[in-house]
């Protein structure tokens, strides 16, 4: 009944949360029921709380629905409170990650509700199922020939000052060094979308960071997950 294990090369100041919405389809026209999940992380990949929370005043665009300034506030204040009540202070780095764009109004209430914390990424993250490429090997002639195999796990390609692709599913090294590893062995895996939406940090350290949370479902023996916990659970 212990942990099976953690994450031990991630900033330990800083909180990992995945925010998901989810309507009420029964309930009358013009009057759903919008609730909010919110996983809170440590830098250890460890859960810290769960919360469920109705967000009162809603924006819905194409079927999503969308936190107002005032929502996202009392969100932003939530994540405080939590960490400080697992940790006894506030952190000085918190990394939100969301299916769904950040609008305005959800990035300035965060912002206000997170007021205390130095440094805040936004990041928008999903699978771009559309998206499908094979590894290449450079020959000794300067060109280049299909590997045959996915493209490595944790590769990055940039794409614009905001946005990367990132292969949470691919190729990983096997126990034998002289074989390749790829979970499932079929089909070619789609990459992750990454979008940032307010932050600084490098996308290195992003990248590295949704691939550890990656690995912290303990629901399961699998090497990982196609989605950081943040978000799969949601």
């Amino acid at each position: 009944m212990r942990t099976p294990w953690a994450l031990e090369s991630l900033d330990q100041n800083t909180a990992f949360v995945g925010l998901g919405f989810s309507l009420g389809r029964k309930a009358e026209k013009g009057k759903h029921i919008v609730l909010g999940c919110s996983h809170l992380y440590n830098a250890r990949g460890e859960g810290l709380q769960y919360r469920l929370s109705k967000i009162e005043n809603p924006t819905i665009r194409a079927g999503n629905p969308f936190m107002s300034r005032d929502d996202a506030q009392r969100v932003g204040e939530t994540i405080r409170e939590l960490f400080f009540d697992a940790r006894s202070r506030l952190p000085h780095r918190v990394v939100i990650h969301k299916q769904t764009p950040f609008l305005k109004d959800e990035r300035e209430g965060l912002k206000e509700g997170l007021s205390g914390v130095d440094d805040v990424e936004m990041l928008e993250i999903h699978i771009d199922h559309a998206l499908r490429y094979v590894a290449s090997i450079p020959k000794s002639d300067g060109g280049f020939r299909e590997d045959n195999y996915p493209v490595k796990r944790g590769t990055v390609v940039k794409l614009d000052q905001h946005t990367a692709l990132l292969w949470i599913h691919g190729v990983a090294p096997a126990v034998n060094p002289a074989l390749k590893y790829y979970k499932g062995k079929r089909r070619i895996p789609a990459p992750l979308v990454l979008k940032r939406h307010l932050g600084r940090s490098p996308l290195s350290i992003l990248a590295h960071e949704i691939l550890g949370l990656s690995k912290m479902n303990w629901n399961s023996f699998d090497l990982y997950a196609r989605l950081p916990a943040t978000i799969s659970f949601l």
